[in-house]
């Protein structure tokens, strides 16, 4: 039967949030849903998510786009996946979830994090292009292992955010390259898992999942997913990818253009073919979703997470009132220098114990002040990383994606910290959108990605860098950078 009016879903499973868009054939907008998360802080430092309650929001957003496409009269024919990366989800060998997942932005690991350099040194970039961190996902195993053996033992399977979600619809188990570059087990050369890795730090490589490609075919719907969603048992469903990974498919950014991602973390993103490690900034090297793609990242631990912690000091405005009134100094010695590292900090400082700190505060300083410089700051955190990459990439301009991005003035001062172009486009839920053309791709054989976004009809704005605000935002970027050196000592006490 001719499928007239085609609807392809994208699921992004988000920190914050479960978001599922569906696009028609030119990949516009037909309808979207959000089912907001609840995040579990049982310690300092600690950050964690029940897998039950994506599962439950995930039900919840699907019918509702469904019943949106049907009163539309299309049908589902497609579904991607996307989602919040490292984060660990183990399972039973009667695949029940045996732990809270524990989260990318967890500093928990510290110890394990030590215990993985000593074992492997510089072999670790090597063989994954990345350096150890807290949030990567193989830390994670081994705190389990250590400090939870009771729970350790039971683990049947480990997966990822967007795996978990694909499971419980299909039950097929398995993972792609995109997700499997962020565990600190995946060979990026070889494009396996790396039995070297895992029988160093002891994990059994027989609880990893099977690695397949990101547009290919993972699984039907299991026929209780299709009589109590009511969905058609043909749709079909291919692998995903990391929420970075759709971001960049989303804009097909294979070209020397970067893609800065303002979320719950803050992210800065360029597509490259070639395989660049980097010993020391803390650059990632990551797999695309597309074949024989790779992208270099710089990631700050809290953007978006930041400026919803500040918003709680002002509880009766909105996020977008709060941005809205912001305020800078006029002077560049008066402005106040806020270091957005509320857990710690990944690009390029790799430090698990900085801090946010508020510095420069008068008896004059203002509330609009105070969030002028929380804008400020996660600026010139993004900008840390824009200066490494481009030492390696020629940069001028860049696409912002993410809930941040949303607002036009901070949007404008990101573009003036970096002093680069700054595009923001009308579909700004990057992961969702990429994990709906990774369904495209795996439904349509014949599907060019080049020729298709040609045919977008997507309203976009342009925001240029203004020469005043730079010189203004360059001078406080020297006090920033050296209010972290000086305060570097007093972290780690």
């Amino acid at each position: 039967m001719l499928i007239e009016k085609k609807a392809y879903l994208g699921l992004d499973i988000g920190t914050t949030a479960i978001k599922i868009i569906a696009t028609d054939s030119d990949s516009n907008l037909i309808c979207n849903a959000t089912e907001k998360l609840k995040i579990y802080h049982p310690h300092p430092g600690w950050s964690e998510q029940d897998p039950i309650d994506w599962w439950n929001a995930t039900k919840k957003v699907l019918l509702k786009v469904k019943k949106n496409l049907d009163a539309k009269n299309y049908q589902i024919v497609s579904m991607g996946f996307s989602g919040q990366m490292h984060s660990l989800v183990m399972l039973d060998k009667n695949n029940n979830p045996i732990h809270n997942s524990i989260l990318w932005n967890d500093v928990r690991t510290k110890n394990e994090c030590r215990e993985i350099r000593k074992t492997l040194g510089k072999k670790i970039y090597d063989i994954t292009g990345n350096p150890v961190l807290e949030g990567f996902t193989a830390p994670k195993i081994m705190w389990m292992k250590k400090n939870l053996p009771e729970k350790y033992k039971f683990i049947k399977k480990v997966m990822l955010p967007k795996d978990y979600i694909r499971f419980r619809l299909t039950g097929k188990i398995m993972t792609d390259p995109s997700d499997a570059t962020g565990t600190l087990l995946y060979d990026i050369k070889q494009n396996c898992w790396s039995e070297f890795i895992c029988k160093k730090l002891g994990i059994d490589k027989k609880i990893l999942p099977k690695v397949n490609a990101s547009h290919k075919f993972s699984g039907k719907l299991t026929s209780k997913i299709v009589a109590d969603l009511n969905l058609d048992k043909n749709i079909f469903i291919v692998t995903g990818g990391a929420d970075n990974a759709c971001s960049l498919l989303s804009m097909n950014n294979i070209n020397n253009s970067a893609v800065i991602s303002l979320g719950t973390s803050g992210t800065i993103m360029i597509p490259t073919e070639r395989l660049i490690i980097d010993r020391v900034t803390g650059i990632h090297l990551m797999k695309h979703v597309l074949p024989k793609q790779n992208y270099r990242m710089g990631v700050i631990l809290s953007a978006g997470s930041s400026l919803a912690w500040w918003k709680k000091m002002i509880p009766k405005k909105t996020i977008n009132e709060i941005i809205n009134f912001s305020k800078k100094s006029d002077n560049v010695k008066e402005q106040i220098i806020f270091l957005p590292y509320l857990s710690g900090e990944r690009t390029p400082h790799q430090n698990p114990d900085a801090r946010g700190v508020f510095f420069g505060i008068n008896a004059n300083s203002s509330s609009s002040e105070l969030t002028h410089a929380v804008l400020q700051g996660i600026g010139y955190a993004i900008k840390n990383s824009l200066d490494i990459l481009s030492k390696e990439h020629k940069i001028s301009s860049a696409i912002i994606i993410g809930g941040g991005a949303k607002s036009n003035k901070w949007s404008q001062i990101i573009c003036d910290i970096l002093n680069i172009e700054l595009i923001r486009y009308e579909i700004n839920d990057g992961a969702a959108l990429g994990a709906s053309y990774l369904g495209k791709i795996g439904f349509n054989k014949d599907f060019n990605l080049d020729n298709h976004l040609q045919r977008r009809n997507e309203k976009f704005k342009v925001f240029k860098p203004k020469l005043n605000n730079h010189k203004f935002y360059k001078n406080v970027y020297k006090n920033y950078n050296n209010l972290y050196k000086i305060l570097t000592k007093q972290f780690k006490k």
